[in-house]
């Protein structure tokens, strides 16, 4: 299908600290111990001193060496990108992992006649996938970079044509290296970065439509717990206490979207509202971060799809979905709401999570 492609948003569209690589210590209990295989296993009998090419279990080419006592030691891959813990691997009996949900395959209308973005309503159908139930956060992204498989957050904030006074004022809010934030989602994070994350699990990113689909089922509700107004039990996104703190640290003056305290001025800690939980029982998708998606932003077809192949546009805007913290308007926390980033943005209200399954493959 044609798509036209759109200007990247500015990041004011979203409201209306680098560590080190070091020596990843092997834990048994966190399954990530990797031997050689491919002929050089463990135990096998071997002259002393003797040296041979292995493979660790993420594919990485490494060596063993013989040990004096005739038996080869484990591949040495130490320093080397390693495979997830157990705990991210699929659960028995299923593609998703202990810390996604599953969700049907299934036909639901896409988009939102009352968004200019989001225009025209058309038919989509998707096969079964799993998607996480919070967003990524600052703690299992760190386990990716001290496997050596994703290099590190910033703790910084970066668009095209950024003041270095929106460099100060808003790189506060990035979580990376941030104390008591290991909880939070990771945020400050471009595109790829988020991609070679979900790929270090065997996922991807996931794209709109599945996006969309985990956000708000098949009734076309406007929001993932139904057509009820945002309120402070269901979402973090701009209180009464973002206001005022955007008053006392930031000098500025926001509305809030809606009259009570949620709890937190800036991120909250993933899955704090389960009232806000979507059909399917993913949490967040309205609020906290805006996520990315594989997709590049595209005008949408009126044309009924399946599985609809990820658009890609190169280095064009990627589109992004969830509304944010700093979110002062409750169409941005729209299921159908979408922006369009340029993929190297690192913005403090933008983060993701990953998906499993079905026939996509990521966007280039």
């Amino acid at each position: 299908m044609a798509y036209m492609k759109r200007p990247s948003s500015v990041p004011g569209a979203f409201r209306s600290v680098p560590g080190r690589l070091g020596l990843v210590v092997v834990v048994v209990g966190l399954g990530i111990v990797m031997f050689g295989v491919a002929g050089c296993s463990r135990g096998s009998k071997c002259v002393p001193g003797v040296s041979v090419e292995c493979s660790c279990a993420n594919g990485r080419r490494s060596a063993q060496v013989c040990a004096a006592e005739g038996t080869f030691q484990p591949c040495q891959c130490l320093g080397l990108a390693i495979a997830p813990p157990v705990s991210r691997m699929p659960k028995v009996g299923s593609d998703c992992l202990e810390s996604q949900v599953p969700v049907p395959g299934g036909m639901f209308w896409m988009g939102d006649q009352d968004l200019d973005k989001s225009k025209p309503v058309h038919k989509v159908t998707l096969s079964p996938y799993c998607i996480d139930k919070t967003e990524v956060t600052v703690a299992a992204y760190r386990l990716c970079v001290e496997a050596g498989a994703c290099p590190p957050a910033s703790a910084t904030v970066d668009w095209k044509g950024m003041k270095p006074e929106d460099k100060t004022k808003w790189s506060q809010f990035c979580t990376w290296g941030k104390r008591g934030h290991d909880k939070h989602p990771i945020n400050c994070v471009d595109w790829t970065q988020a991609k070679t994350y979900c790929e270090w699990l065997g996922g991807r990113l996931p794209s709109e439509a599945e996006w969309e689909y985990a956000a708000r089922g098949n009734d076309s509700r406007n929001y993932p717990w139904g057509n009820q107004l945002p309120d402070a039990t269901r979402l973090n996104a701009c209180g009464s206490e973002c206001a005022s703190m955007a008053q006392q640290r930031l000098d500025v003056s926001w509305t809030p979207m809606y009259a009570g305290d949620d709890g937190w001025p800036a991120t909250a800690p993933v899955g704090r509202y389960p009232k806000g939980a979507s059909p399917f029982g993913v949490l967040d998708m309205a609020g906290n971060v805006w996520e990315w998606t594989a997709d590049g932003f595209a005008d949408y077809s009126s044309e009924p799809a399946t599985n609809p192949e990820v658009s890609r546009h190169d280095e064009s805007p990627r589109v992004t979905r969830g509304g944010a913290w700093l979110s002062e308007v409750a169409a941005r926390v729209r299921a159908t709401d979408r922006l369009g980033l340029a993929p190297g943005c690192r913005i403090n209200s933008l983060g993701f999570r990953c998906a499993r399954g079905s026939n996509h493959s990521p966007a280039e």
